[in-house]
């Protein structure tokens, strides 16, 4: 592996550091008084004491899959291992193409055995008030340091989730970056990147997320944390039409 290799990629020690560091601060957020212990405790309490083999924090409604179906949504889906275990193969679980009714559907990981068996459960948790949904955002990193895409707004999470864990540089240089930056173009860990959808409605849904964290590990939003956040309107309002709703509207 050449020398410019290594730069680009992240320290995954740090990265997964991180994702710890975000899984503590969801088990904090549903503390509403001293005989709660958070939202995954709540939630295996339910699957145990309940009866629920999937327990979900919504309902699944994409291709052609809706509400009616009642399947929940694959991301922090909760089920219980044991079942799972016992009744499929691991290759189970995976997506699948199957007739159901008179619809052909692509089921998304663990649709497909929640249809075959087993209950399911839907508990419907706030974003960002009970939960951090971080999403895409392992699947755009991927693609972008192997060099397979380009658009990735929501890697913009990634320099806080380094910071948090007790690597404040990548934010800084971001922060820096985010400044400096012509419209469209970001660079991130060596790899340009473009931001075509990111307008104000994703600027506000980042920082949200990032600022509800924030207070539930440290009671406050650090300085440091709200130049980025800043950082980052500033740069959406270089784009134009973007930069015609106000800041927290």
């Amino acid at each position: 592996m050449n020398s410019e290799r290594k730069k680009n990629i992240p320290n995954i020690p740090k990265l997964i550091m991180a994702a710890t560091v975000f899984a503590a601060a969801n088990v904090r957020f549903l503390k509403k008084d001293s005989w709660s212990m958070g939202l995954f405790e709540d939630r295996y309490r339910l699957i145990r004491e309940g009866g629920q083999v999937y327990l979900g924090c919504d309902f699944y409604r994409h291709n052609w899959i809706t509400t009616d179906d009642k399947l929940a949504a694959t991301w922090e889906l909760m089920f219980d291992v044991c079942f799972v275990r016992r009744r499929f193969r691991p290759v189970d679980i995976f997506n699948v193409v199957r007739r159901y009714g008179d619809r052909l559907l692509e089921f998304d990981t663990f649709l497909d055995a929640q249809k075959r068996d087993g209950t399911t459960s839907v508990v419907v948790a706030e974003v960002p008030g009970e939960l951090v949904h971080l999403s895409q955002v392992i699947s755009q990193h991927t693609q972008v340091l192997n060099g397979r895409q380009k658009s990735a707004d929501n890697l913009l999470f990634v320099p806080y989730m380094l910071f948090v864990s007790g690597s404040p540089r990548t934010m800084e240089e971001m922060t820096e970056t985010l400044k400096d930056s012509a419209w469209l173009d970001l660079v991130y860990f060596g790899k340009t990147i473009k931001t075509p959808d990111l307008d104000w409605a994703r600027a506000e849904w980042i920082t949200r997320h990032i600022r509800a964290t924030e207070l539930s590990l440290n009671g406050e939003v650090r300085p440091a944390v709200e130049g980025y956040c800043d950082a980052l309107f500033r740069y959406v309002g270089t784009g134009g039409e973007r930069s015609k709703v106000p800041h927290g509207a």
